[in-house]
């Protein structure tokens, strides 16, 4: 008997760590809320039009499947993503919000990235969360989350299209972590 529950263990470990397991999805941006000692504020109509968010490193093969926003209001706002070795913008799409403070994402053909790929993902927008630290320090770029590798967070103020590239002015004081993307570790 002692055999029996022996190899049905060791059935059920080979199961549950099987290589059938698939890849997790994951969504990283959206975790600079969930920081501590952090202070946001909540801007509903700024008096411009900014293009924002953040330059990153793949550091593994991954695949891009979605693009999302989290913005304080309701309406529809673009959302690009930058190939930063060649400054090709590779996705320029609107995002609906349709529920106030809650994360929106829509599906994208997929787009494989490779090892060490820098990107720029950002949005066009006037409202925005302005994340700081609460004791005013700078946010220590690069930050890791998952597999990624944020080298920093980028803004300009182009207007209601946005800017032609991806914006090159960095902001570590005040972050706004607005846009987010979707990726899935390559097997």
């Amino acid at each position: 008997m002692k055999k029996f529950y022996y190899c049905l263990l060791c059935s059920l470990v080979m199961f549950c760590c099987g290589k059938d397991d698939k890849p997790v999805a994951y969504s990283p941006l959206f975790s600079f809320f969930e920081a501590s000692n952090i202070i946001i504020d909540t801007i509903v109509n700024a008096p411009a039009t900014w293009e924002y968010g953040f330059h990153f490193k793949s550091l593994k093969n991954q695949t891009i499947t979605r693009v999302g926003i989290k913005v304080p209001v309701e309406g529809s706002f673009r959302v690009k993503l930058y190939d930063l070795a060649n400054g090709n913008r590779i996705v320029d799409t609107l995002v609906t919000s349709s529920v106030k403070f809650t994360e929106s994402f829509i599906n994208i053909n997929p787009i494989k990235i490779s090892s060490n790929a820098e990107f720029g993902i950002a949005i066009v927008a006037d409202v925005f969360f302005k994340v700081r630290n609460a004791n005013s320090s700078a946010v220590n770029f690069p930050v890791t989350i998952g597999l990624i590798e944020i080298k920093s967070f980028n803004e300009d103020d182009c207007g209601v299209s946005g800017c032609p590239d991806f914006p090159l002015v960095t902001n570590n004081l005040v972050i706004a972590p607005c846009v987010n993307l979707t990726l899935i570790e390559d097997e």
